[in-house]
């Protein structure tokens, strides 16, 4: 299956976050809260430390390179020599692919995500569920993040792909396998706050 990556600038996009806790685009229909304490990360700002909540399959891509994550949550600054608890979210075109059917995607994502993270277990399969009031799929997994050499500690991960129109949204999930009850109610809350217009 091909699919054409999108090609817009996020920066002529009309984004707001800085004045509040909401990132909103209304163009994408699209908008997140964060807790008050948790913060939006520039684009470049460690990266490497999110777990890659956002990776996504190389054939989805095939011959560009991936554009940045549409928005990047973090509730520590980075960079942070643990697995910070984080939200990512991407946006890609749907192409050819059905968005009736989010969980072959999801599908379709995984063995690159078996590449690319160390160590990782699916704790839940793709399968579909509802986000934002739309048809959506979610995948679980755990696997190793070594920010440091020397230094790993195991992670969490959980997607979801949510088509809307002719893009489907790609929010990622991550924070320690060890990670406190206020990390994990923290990002629900988040999860919880995403507003997708169904007719953007």
């Amino acid at each position: 299956m091909k699919v054409v990556l999108l090609w817009f600038v996020l920066a002529v996009l009309p984004i707001r976050a800085a004045e509040t806790n909401t990132f909103t685009t209304q163009t994408l229909g699209f908008s997140i809260t964060k807790p008050a304490h948790w913060r939006f990360i520039a684009q470049d700002q460690g990266a490497e430390n999110l777990g890659r909540p956002g990776s996504s399959d190389p054939k989805v891509q095939k011959g560009s390179e991936s554009p940045p994550p549409m928005v990047v949550l973090t509730k520590y600054p980075e960079p942070y020599d643990q697995v910070n608890p984080s939200v990512k979210v991407n946006v890609r075109p749907l192409g050819n692919f059905d968005g009736a059917n989010p969980s072959a995607l999801l599908e379709m994502i995984l063995p690159t995500l078996q590449k690319s993270l160390r160590n990782l277990k699916v704790l839940e399969k793709p399968a579909p569920v509802r986000f934002a009031g739309l048809n959506a799929a979610h995948l679980k997994v755990t696997y190793t993040l070594a920010p440091k050499a020397g230094r790993s500690f195991p992670a969490i991960s959980e997607l979801w792909v949510v088509p809307r129109g002719k893009v489907f949204f790609f929010i990622g999930t991550a924070h320690s396998a060890n990670a406190t009850r206020a990390d994990r109610e923290e990002l629900q809350q988040i999860l919880r706050s995403v507003k997708i217009d169904p007719a953007a």
